[in-house]
């Protein structure tokens, strides 16, 4: 997960998933980057208390090429935003290929055809969660299809190049 440490982000429900595959799989790692210290104070106190909080990997934050590592290093992105407007994150994880799951929100109805470019899910269902992380650890065809297909959709229609060649042809 990258973005702002909040509420609507849904933090504590990632947390709820790690602690549940963690059940399965002790190597099970989430990787927060993000900020926001009242919250992520209240997210690892709860953490704590599944023990899970060694499971977890929190940068406050990163510079763009450190996350980019990052990015690539992980093998799925996870983005159970309760309500969002667009999600900039979705395009910079798919970008790079990451398989992504995310709730139905502004910027998931726009890039994500479910289980061709990422995975929608319901936004409080955790056995829903975790099923479709294990798919996709496990499944390496559909893992590979969905970055395939998530980072050519971004390449081809979201990157400055993309856009700046579409405006030119509609003043053209």
């Amino acid at each position: 997960y990258v973005g702002k440490i909040e509420d609507r982000r849904n933090i504590l429900f990632m947390i709820d998933i790690l602690a549940k595959l963690s059940l399965s799989d002790k190597n099970i790692r989430l990787v927060l980057v993000g900020n926001g210290k009242k919250y992520l104070k209240k997210c690892l106190k709860y953490a704590r208390s599944l023990h899970v909080h060694e499971n977890i990997i929190y940068h406050e934050s990163m510079k763009q090429e450190e996350l980019a590592h990052v990015y690539r290093c992980c093998d799925i992105f996870l983005f159970p935003s309760k309500y969002e407007i667009f999600g900039m994150v979705l395009l910079e994880a798919m970008y790079f290929g990451l398989p992504t799951i995310t709730t139905l929100n502004g910027g998931s109805m726009t890039l994500i055809k479910d289980k061709d470019t990422g995975i929608i899910c319901d936004t409080n269902n955790v056995n829903s969660w975790c099923e479709s992380v294990l798919n996709l650890l496990n499944d390496q065809k559909l893992k590979e299809k969905l970055s395939v297909n998530a980072s050519k959709l971004i390449k081809e229609n979201y990157t400055w190049d993309a856009l700046s060649d579409k405006f030119v042809a509609v003043y053209e």
